[in-house]
């Protein structure tokens, strides 16, 4: 097993910092394509392996991490392997109100309840990080999308209209930092918003070839689903 540090910053830090540890440490030239393009450049260029997970900076894997995932690829027809993302801190609501212990993250509910319903049809969203993939599938797609800020979302479409599985391990395999200040919950949640427009834009469920009629509606509801503002800005005016 080979782990990788991408790192767009260029830091000095951690490059010493992976040098410690005896961990590989990738940068380029430029930012092109955001994380997408981070990623595409250390498939293209270092990373050889069968298969490969990724994993946001701030997420801790568990022992199990990968154990519990890698059974899967068995059958040559998985694309990627999820598991829930899960925060170790208290989300801005449940810190505001001092109710960690007494609410649950404002995610969970999609993370672990909304994600397996969708993974009975096989559209489950692949959340960009916390995920195991099959290298040959990301090969067969070129990649890692690099259309849209939201390129986990597209890479887990694309798979899937392909004809690959996706599989949901609703376990905490990994966990990470939450949104602290709603300051950073509302830019959270603007680069969201803005990512799955792009995606409808450029892989517009509703006419993707490949993909199941559920699989469509699954989509474009949770493509909808950033629109529905406009409906409750109109129920209060």
């Amino acid at each position: 097993m080979n782990i990788y540090i991408c790192d767009d910053g260029h830091r000095e830090e951690i490059k010493n910092l992976a040098e410690f540890f005896g961990i590989h440490y990738v940068t380029r030239e430029n930012n092109d394509f955001a994380k997408a393009g981070n990623i595409n450049n250390a498939l293209s260029n270092y990373c050889k392996g069968e298969l490969f997970s990724v994993l946001d900076a701030d997420m801790i894997p568990k022992p199990v991490y990968l154990k519990n995932m890698v059974g899967y690829f068995k059958e040559s027809n998985v694309g990627f392997v999820q598991s829930p993302q899960v925060f170790y801190n208290p989300d801005p609501f449940q810190y505001n109100l001092n109710l960690d212990n007494k609410i649950p993250n404002e995610q969970d509910f999609f993370m672990r309840e909304v994600q397996a319903g969708r993974a009975r049809y096989n559209a489950l969203f692949h959340v960009g990080t916390n995920a195991l993939f099959n290298r040959n599938a990301i090969d067969e797609i070129g990649g890692i999308p690099t259309g849209s800020i939201t390129e986990d979302m597209a890479t887990g479409m694309i798979l899937q209209a392909r004809g690959y599985k996706s599989i949901f391990v609703n376990e905490v395999l990994a966990v990470g930092l939450s949104a602290e200040y709603y300051k950073d919950f509302a830019k959270q949640r603007k680069r969201w918003c803005r990512g799955n427009i792009q995606v409808s834009k450029k892989w517009n469920p509703l006419t993707m070839k490949g993909l199941s009629p559920i699989q469509r509606l699954l989509y474009f509801s949770g493509i909808l689903y950033w629109y529905s503002g406009i409906s409750k800005m109109i129920y209060i005016l």
